[in-house]
């Protein structure tokens, strides 16, 4: 059983194309409008918001990352930053993802180009499509987005020593202001996942997205963590096989 996923970023944050998404048991998105009896999640946001959306007039969704199916590919780093394994960088890794505890704690940091979208590309929404993936840890409850405010270099660790960005260092020898990965206050997105293994949509602030744009050297991407004291989930990254599970950015632009 799934909860409806609500929109609480604002008015235009709301995805069009997410109102009717059906999911299949395996999380995979089979179609627009698809049958009920598919026995999914239907992805939901409020009514208001879905009367407001429809007087928008929107360009088709345009994709970014690693998947057969996106329009932009080559676009996307992404790594983890481990407070137990300090030296350790994750460029290189299948999988990635957030653990809450201190003593352990990991964010997962990932950035996708946007140079292809040009200047005055105005956004209207935006999601951050990730896979879950359950190594038998999971531990339930939210992640939360934020926007980093520094640069960093992804690396080709898989779990081990490498140049690139670890707990300490945003690339080797280079210290974050904030061990971790330094990032603006403002929280961006939130999700709790429904399960340990799914693919989820992660609606985003607009306007955090506009900002790359409109000035790409603010673009370094985002910080995904879990706050409490036990929440842990994994995530596909870009290296990930299938393609399919990798995560992608989607955006809604004005004609």
């Amino acid at each position: 059983m799934c909860a409806p996923l609500r929109s609480s970023l604002g008015r235009n944050s709301a995805p069009a194309h997410l109102r009717d998404v059906i999911y299949d048991e395996h999380m995979k998105v089979v179609g627009l409008g698809a049958v009920a009896a598919l026995a999914g999640c239907r992805i939901h946001f409020d009514e208001q918001h879905a009367l407001e959306d429809a007087a928008i007039e929107r360009s088709p969704p345009v994709t970014f990352g690693e998947r057969a199916t996106s329009d932009h590919r080559g676009v996307t780093s992404d790594t983890a930053t481990n407070f137990a394994a300090p030296s350790w960088n994750y460029g290189a890794s299948s999988v990635i993802g957030t653990y809450a505890p201190l003593a352990q704690r990991n964010y997962s940091l990932v950035r996708f180009e946007l140079g292809a979208l040009g200047p005055g590309a105005t956004v209207l929404a935006a999601h951050l499509e990730i896979v879950t993936v359950d190594l038998g840890d999971t531990e339930p409850g939210s992640i939360e987005v934020r926007a980093l405010a520094e640069s960093w270099v992804e690396g080709t660790g898989d779990e081990k020593q490498a140049p690139g960005a670890t707990w300490f260092d945003r690339d080797e020898g280079v210290p974050w202001d904030t061990p971790g990965g330094t990032v603006h206050p403002e929280l961006v997105g939130e999700l709790t996942p429904s399960t340990a293994h799914g693919q989820f949509a992660i609606v985003l602030e607009p306007s955090a997205v506009q900002r790359w744009i409109d000035a790409p050297a603010t673009n370094h991407g985002l910080r995904l963590e879990s706050p409490g004291t036990q929440t842990h989930y994994h995530f596909a990254s870009s290296e990930a096989e299938p393609p399919e599970v990798r995560p992608q950015l989607v955006l809604e632009l004005a004609p």
